[in-house]
């Protein structure tokens, strides 16, 4: 219902992604969260796609954009090392790296982003605190 500003996709579709080498990547990890997805390859690293409105998808949020007709994929590379797991939460993302780091964006109103405030983050963004230092 277009005239509420919701628009649903009621048959899967494919999305492609932006890939160098596509007949030597792999898909490993698909997370979703509330209206957002990522998607974790073994060769060319994290994919964003979805509702950017609070920088979950680790891009700088674009006032007014309409994601109901955005298709836009976002290859992710602000990591110190490379990514082997993707979590969504509602509005959040979380990433954890083979020197077992973990990264986040997103909405943090409630803390769930690990970062120590309450903030919208658009860029991954390592986690301190008492997670300083320790591998996951």
């Amino acid at each position: 219902d277009k005239t509420r500003g919701y628009e649903y996709v009621l048959e899967p579709s494919p999305v492609s992604l932006p890939l160098d080498r596509p007949q030597e990547t792999r898909v490993l990890q698909v997370s979703c969260g509330r209206a957002h997805s990522l998607v974790l390859t073994d060769r060319e690293g994290v994919f964003s796609m979805g509702n950017n409105s609070y920088g979950q998808c680790g891009r700088k949020v674009i006032e007014n954009e309409i994601y109901s007709e955005s298709h836009r994929v976002h290859r992710m590379q602000d990591f110190d090392g490379q990514v082997v797991q993707v979590a969504c939460g509602q509005d959040h993302s979380l990433f954890l790296t083979d020197k077992g780091e973990v990264y986040s964006c997103g909405w943090g109103a409630d803390g769930q982003t690990g970062l120590g405030h309450y903030n919208i983050t658009s860029a991954p963004t390592k986690l301190g605190g008492d997670l300083a230092g320790v591998n996951i």
